[in-house]
């Protein structure tokens, strides 16, 4: 069996990465195709890891120390986060560079970037919801090292 999340998805080490915000005490919520799979969804696979941090500067400061770990660098911005007509938030590709801002744990919106490190795409997206800004630690068993997990992560 395979050993890791990149070695069945071609995607991030999602167990490396969980570990390592998991190491640093970082408060997140799960989102996108890998909280689909926790979920069971069929025939999803990863491309990256999204979470949403909790948006307290301490946590964000924890956040910065594993990015930095992780050998995470801020990106230069070509886009712009917009509202469509149909009120949704999205990214739009403008090939207009912005200058990078560096992060910063008091100001939540210098996190919002997709990070490419060596262990796959890592998002940090901005709470969309009073319930993720109340993000805790995780504690369900399938972000451990229980049976979902290892299934998860091919172990």
């Amino acid at each position: 069996m395979p050993s890791s999340a990149s070695s069945v998805s071609d995607g991030p080490d999602l167990a490396a990465l969980l570990a390592t915000l998991d190491r640093y005490g970082v408060a997140y919520v799960v989102g996108g195709s890998v909280a689909a799979m926790a979920h069971g969804a069929p025939d999803v696979i990863p491309g990256d890891l999204d979470v949403i941090p909790a948006t307290d500067p301490a946590n964000l400061a924890r956040l910065a120390d594993a990015l930095g770990t992780l050998g995470a660098e801020v990106p230069t911005e070509t886009g712009e986060w917009q509202t469509d007509e149909a009120g949704e938030h999205v990214w739009v590709k403008d090939g207009i560079e912005r200058p990078q801002r560096p992060l910063d744990p008091h100001d939540s919106e210098t996190f919002d970037h997709s990070f490419a490190i060596a262990l796959g795409r890592l998002d940090v997206y901005q709470p969309t919801s009073e319930a993720t800004v109340r993000a805790q630690p995780r504690t369900d068993p399938w972000c451990g090292h229980g049976d979902r997990e290892r299934r998860l992560v091919g172990r």
